[in-house]
């Protein structure tokens, strides 16, 4: 029995030895061949697990526009705003391309253009370096080159009214596009489809000067000015 027991001991013993050897050879195997390898990999990859580019498929913050005006007697019209830093920018006017501009490294925009009489759609294109595209919303302004005119009917310049039965008088008159609003000495007055209005205005003591003036929405403007005197 010892015998055997003494057998089993040393063939534990020499398989005991064996793997220590083989560990011995596989770690100078490692750091023959293997570090350097894994060295050379890092340094091809430069340290990262992928060799693949992210490709930039979002694209660039649509232009906000500022405030434009919805009629303007100027044909021309300065456009701002702001989108993605350095985009590269496609002003339309009526779908047709008016002007081009890059927006800077705070992505803010100032663009003059040149207005169609009438009515006109604005709209911004916004471009990044990855070809990416975006919209502003679009706008409408109205070139308004017509003249805005207007006539005073009542009361005659150098009018003179007496007694309190004639202390209050109607101002009234026409202008030539109802869209247009009239003020009369400072005080709003309304205006009929066709364009008439009419204003009760109560007169001081003496001289009285009487202003009415009309704006339509395109700043446009018409002006009559008239004196009349009243005497109680």
């Amino acid at each position: 029995m010892r015998k055997k027991r003494s057998y089993k001991s040393r063939a534990k013993q020499q398989r005991s030895r064996y793997y220590v050897i083989l560990s011995f050879l596989l770690t100078l195997a490692l750091l023959k061949w293997g570090f350097p390898l894994i060295v050379e990999i890092i340094g091809r990859t430069g340290g990262s697990s992928s060799s693949t580019t992210t490709e930039d498929f979002l694209p660039p913050q649509p232009p906000v526009l500022a405030a434009l005006p919805e009629a303007t007697n100027s044909g021309r019209l300065k456009i701002e705003g702001y989108t993605e830093a350095e985009a590269e920018l496609t002003i339309w006017l009526n779908e047709e391309l008016e002007a081009t501009d890059d927006a800077d490294d705070e992505g803010n925009f100032v663009v003059w253009i040149e207005l169609d009489e009438g009515k006109n759609e604005i709209s911004v294109k916004a471009k990044d370096e990855a070809g990416n595209e975006s919209f502003s919303a679009t706008k409408k302004v109205e070139w308004d080159k017509e003249p805005l005119e207007m006539s005073v009917d009542n009361p005659q310049d150098g009018s003179e009214y007496f007694g309190q039965q004639n202390q209050t008088i109607e101002v009234n008159g026409l202008v030539n596009k109802p869209t247009a609003k009239v003020t009369i000495n400072g005080l709003y007055t309304n205006i009929n489809s066709e364009g008439v209005f009419s204003h009760a205005l109560r007169l001081s003591e003496g001289d009285n000067t009487i202003e009415v003036v009309a704006t339509d929405p395109a700043g446009n403007t018409s002006t009559v000015s008239l004196n009349v005197r009243y005497v109680q």
